[in-house]
């Protein structure tokens, strides 16, 4: 006799701590019977809710990993980098985020004698943009999953028009 397995979600790709689940995010798949009443059934039951520990492309989706947003403390963010990121840098790398003061116009005088420093250690990567989607004018447009402490440093830093670069934090991609 045959008997149908259950089918439970699975993420299509890494999925980071504080990026917002969407539709392309999860499939649905078939497995065997007997598994575990902790893992997610349901697209409607996780879309539009934030991933609250790494779940890697094609594992299944438990409930535990899936909160929601008000529940989370870190968030993401899209901003513009002045200098192309390192190409070892993949979905999930863990990274810091620099700025360095921007540079003042020819005979103008400095508009901050601050030297470059890390805004945001341990940052992830969620992905990478199409550069035609951002400003002509920047290297790189990237998506980061950060401390929603972590926001306002930040956002100040691009507001002053700081240049804003991403590296390596000890070089790990989440495991």
């Amino acid at each position: 006799m045959v008997t149908s397995g259950s089918e439970v979600l699975v993420a299509t790709h890494l999925l980071v701590e504080g990026q917002h689940i969407t539709e392309a995010d999860v499939s649905r798949v078939e497995v065997g019977s007997g598994l575990p009443q902790e893992y997610e059934v349901n697209a409607q039951s996780v879309v539009g809710r934030v991933v609250t520990r790494a779940i890697h492309s094609g594992e299944l989706i438990p409930r535990s990993s899936v909160g929601e947003p008000a529940e989370t403390l870190e968030t993401t963010l899209v901003i513009d980098l002045a200098a192309q990121a390192a190409t070892s840098l993949s979905e999930g790398s863990e990274i810091d985020i620099w700025a360095a003061p921007a540079k003042a116009s020819s005979g103008a005088t400095p508009l901050s004698t601050v030297d470059p420093h890390i805004v945001v250690s341990h940052a992830r990567l969620a992905r990478r943009l199409d550069r035609t989607t951002g400003s002509l004018s920047t290297a790189e447009r990237v998506e980061v999953v950060v401390s929603r402490m972590d926001i306002p440093d930040l956002l100040s830093s691009i507001a002053r028009g700081d240049a804003i670069t991403v590296v390596a934090a000890n070089g790990g991609l989440i495991p």
